[in-house]
């Protein structure tokens, strides 16, 4: 199934969000396969313009191969063109100024909140070297703290190091 364009505002698309992420993984192992995927998981030097644009032509360019991945609920109910609650509108917001700057980005939540962080850390694992950063809610930053799978630390050198975890809330708590 294919994105759905907004005809009002072409940054942002609806569709189904485990669709979408196949869609991201086979392009990165694509690219890998063509010996153009690089480490995009921290900011990388610019190429010269026409190496990158032979990179965009590829659908391998740095933004493109650098990986947001979503964890928040709200995130993939943008996605999923759910009830528009101010979370979804603000998740909304978010993707459109992913999708108007040509970043990749991964949805990871799984059921409500996604709240033990099994497909966050699953995705991370796979994708690291193209994963900037893990947009959570707090719940979600919290219990990754407090896991030991989940979180980087000296006997766990897989995990998510803690500067990649961004959170954003709606509410004065």
């Amino acid at each position: 199934m294919q994105p759905v364009l907004d005809p009002i505002n072409p940054y942002f698309q609806t569709g189904r969000i485990w669709d979408h992420n196949e869609e991201v993984s086979a392009r990165l192992e694509r690219c890998a396969s063509l010996g153009l995927l690089r480490n995009t998981s921290l900011p990388v030097p610019a190429l010269p313009d026409h190496e990158e644009q032979a990179l965009i032509a590829e659908g391998c360019g740095t933004n493109e191969t650098t990986i947001i991945l979503l964890a928040s609920l709200w995130t993939s109910e943008a996605f999923g063109d759910k009830a528009p609650a101010g979370e979804v509108i603000y998740a909304q917001s978010v993707m459109q100024t992913l999708n108007a700057n040509s970043y990749a980005f991964m949805f990871s939540n799984l059921g409500w909140w996604n709240y033990d962080m099994s497909k966050t850390v699953e995705i991370w694992k796979k994708h690291r070297w193209n994963i900037r950063f893990v947009m959570v809610d707090p719940e979600q930053a919290k219990r990754c703290w407090e896991d030991e799978l989940c979180l980087k630390t000296e006997t766990n050198l897989d995990g998510i190091e803690a500067w990649r975890l961004l959170s954003f809330w709606y509410w004065d708590e």
